[in-house]
């Protein structure tokens, strides 16, 4: 019969002796024990047919898996050593699905594998990864070739794990293979990371300083990154930050702000367990990136400081508090801390009067520079205005006061506009201002329209038909003091 399978059939599609070896297996293993014993030089030869005939898919591999998982060790090995001399060409990632099938189907098997053979499949496995990634060779498979390898990590004996996780990390490529890797283990068994940190130490670190390395600086890589870390032990997700503050340089500048990000996003809490040094750190490299982009000198698609106010949002106090220091100590002529500001605001409309309650001193200085680097046009007025909107009532009339401080000179007209935001985006705000304070600005509005109308101001807008909304869209006492002012 093995005869007529291996060497009459002449259909070179056939996948005959494959099917008919692993149906074997499964229906009388002790029969193939003793085939294999009595026999084996025709076992042998219906197993050469079989891995040959055998393609690439989680079929197939499935079948093999089915004969290594009863076959005794010799046969075992010799299965696995056929798999390896097939695996070329068109047929280069058969390691990678036979290694998979075979800890899904019997994870115990592979410590029965000679360490020659089962370096040999691990290296093709992980070089058929890369290929994959690198799209350099057309693999025509069904599967993340990345993920393959994360499965068989989480799956098989740590002995292997460590192997594999080696192979990975020596493997010269500049794709994110190895994060797709340690991203993937993560999240299939988050205590699988744990333990091979423990026992494994040397060769974890290694597979993340690479992981990081190969980062793009990109959203998607970065909530790679923010997957290991929500589930890393204290110790390794301080080495995977640590890593990203490293590589957060050149043309990768803006991956702390990312990472930060994809971090509260994906596991706030984490932000509270990192070394005080290593988030000082990566804190101040995201608001030097926001400070780049505002300056001019950073093009990225995202506007960082729509993410450093997400980052303060989501975050825990003591983080939200740090960056709001940091911002505080950007020197910058741009207007980062208005829009800074005016994003928490617009995000959660209690977080800067939540921070206010514990950081009173640091929000006022938030306010003052907020407003300082104001610009006076309708595009600034609407961000202060966005902050009055949500504000207590304290923190309202501080931002107002430092707008009528702010405006003289080229500024003069700030007043007028931030008045006119006000009362476009929430007109109550107006009567919870200091009596004093409102009057202030009214004057400055109307100052400022008159001057345009003198000369004296070169304002693009017609100031006076700002005053004019003004009265139109305030309550009636507001529009009074308008009147009476005018």
């Amino acid at each position: 019969m093995i005869n007529n399978i291996t060497e009459k059939n002449t259909n070179q599609e056939s996948k005959l002796s494959l099917k008919v070896m692993a149906d074997f297996s499964e229906k009388n293993p002790e029969k193939l024990e003793t085939l294999a014993q009595t026999n084996k030089d025709q076992v042998d030869k219906l197993t050469v047919s079989a891995v040959q005939k055998a393609s690439t898919s989680n079929e197939d591999a499935g079948l093999i898996a089915k004969v290594v998982a009863v076959a005794n060790t010799e046969l075992a090995n010799k299965v696995v050593e056929e798999v390896s001399k097939n695996n070329t060409g068109e047929k280069q990632d058969l390691s990678a699905k036979v290694l998979k099938a075979i800890v899904d189907t019997q994870p115990n098997k592979i410590d029965v594998i000679s360490n020659e053979i089962k370096e040999i499949v691990i290296k093709q496995t992980v070089e058929a990864v890369k290929n994959q990634q690198e799209t350099s060779t057309n693999i025509a498979t069904e599967d993340d070739l990345t993920d393959v390898v994360a499965d068989i990590i989480v799956k098989t004996d740590n002995a292997t794990a460590s192997k594999l996780i080696e192979e990975v990390s020596n493997i010269e490529t500049d794709t994110n293979l190895s994060l797709k890797v340690i991203a993937g283990i993560t999240d299939k068994n988050a205590d699988k990371l744990t333990t091979l940190s423990e026992t494994n130490k040397e060769q974890v670190e290694k597979l993340t300083v690479t992981a990081v390395q190969k980062a793009k600086n990109t959203n998607a890589d970065s909530q790679l990154i923010a997957k290991v870390v929500a589930v890393a032990s204290n110790e390794l997700a301080n080495k995977v930050v640590e890593e990203v503050s490293k590589s957060a340089t050149a043309e990768k500048q803006t991956l702390s702000a990312k990472v930060l990000k994809a971090i509260v996003e994906t596991q706030p809490n984490k932000i509270e367990t990192l070394n005080e040094e290593i988030k000082t750190t990566i804190i101040k490299q995201t608001l030097e990136a926001a400070k780049n982009q505002e300056e001019g000198g950073l093009i990225e698609e995202d506007n960082l400081s729509d993410v450093v106010a997400d980052i303060v949002v989501k975050t825990d106090a003591a983080t939200a508090a740090k960056v709001i220091e940091e911002v505080n100590n950007t020197e910058t002529e741009s207007t980062l801390s208005l829009k800074v500001m005016s994003g928490i605001s617009d995000k959660d409309a209690n977080k800067i009067n939540q921070l206010a309650e514990t950081n009173k001193e640091s929000i006022d200085k938030l306010t003052e520079k907020a407003v300082q680097s104001a610009k006076s046009t309708n595009a600034d007025s609407q961000l202060i205005a966005k902050v009055v909107a949500v504000a207590s009532e304290e923190i309202a009339n501080k931002v107002v006061s430092e707008v009528s401080k702010n405006a003289i000179a080229e500024k003069q007209s700030l007043s007028a506009k931030v008045l006119k935001a006000i009362v476009e985006t929430q007109p109550s705000k107006i009567e919870t201002l200091n009596e004093e304070i409102k009057t202030t600005v009214i004057s400055q509005a109307i100052e400022a329209a008159k001057n345009q109308q003198e000369g004296t101001s070169t304002d693009e807008e017609d100031l006076s038909n700002t005053v004019a909304e003004i009265v139109t869209k305030a309550d009636n006492d507001t529009a009074a003091k308008v009147l009476e002012s005018l």
